[in-house]
């Protein structure tokens, strides 16, 4: 048996110092199979249908901007669009409003809002509104959504809360608020980034209950 070990030993060794005598022959070009790159062929490919779509959503918003009945129809049938993507929302239940705090700024006020968009789904939020210095009509007011982009501190990010103040500067009430795991609402705080990423970890786990974190979103 040891005889055996010593002979294969001595076979292996054979091979492999003859294998690094052996001078490389061909470059990696021509041992292809296949002319040009083909390293990003999915992404190109991807990227093609996303361009496909973005022509024919065009399109379809040319056609939309015509009259006012076009536009109506078409906002009606995105949102008829994501319903069907995002599945079916719960009923609306009472928001608990509650008002922690507020702040004063130049021609503008913030209160600080906590609501549950659904039972114990709680969103932090800012209301930005006119103190009635800059905007001398009294209201009502009309109203702004602000959704925050992928910072990680949410509703806080500088660019966000410079726009919010301008717009309740001049006479809108604007309400900012944090989406999932961002600002007050992070849900990973040891996660290394934020946005998208702990987004992607999160829809994670939603899939498993047949939900999305688009969906979550969409109903705050």
């Amino acid at each position: 048996m040891r005889t055996n070990f010593i002979g294969w030993l001595a076979l292996l060794s054979h091979v492999c110092t003859s294998a690094a005598q052996v001078e490389e022959k061909f470059v990696v070009e021509q041992l292809r199979i296949l002319e040009g790159d083909h390293q990003q062929t999915l992404w190109n490919y991807l990227l093609d249908q996303c361009d496909q779509l973005d022509l024919q959503r065009a399109k379809r918003l040319s056609i939309a901007l015509k009259t006012p009945e076009t536009l109506k129809k078409h906002l009606q049938d995105l949102k008829r669009s994501y319903q069907q993507l995002l599945g079916d929302f719960p009923p609306k239940t009472s928001l608990n409003p509650t008002v922690t705090g507020h702040l004063i700024g130049e021609g503008f006020r913030v209160e600080k809002v906590l609501f549950e968009s659904f039972p114990n789904h709680h969103v932090t939020a800012l209301l930005y509104l006119p103190d009635g210095s800059a905007s001398p009509r009294m209201g009502p007011w009309p109203g702004i959504l602000f959704a925050c982009g992928h910072s990680a501190n949410g509703k806080a990010y500088s660019s966000y809360q410079k726009t919010c103040a301008l717009l309740a500067q001049h006479g809108f009430v604007v309400l900012s608020y944090d989406p999932i795991s961002q600002g007050e609402r992070t849900q990973l705080p040891l996660a290394s980034r934020f946005g998208t990423t702990t987004h992607t970890l999160l829809n994670i786990g939603a899939r498993l209950v047949g939900r999305s974190v688009v969906w979550y979103e969409a109903w705050d």
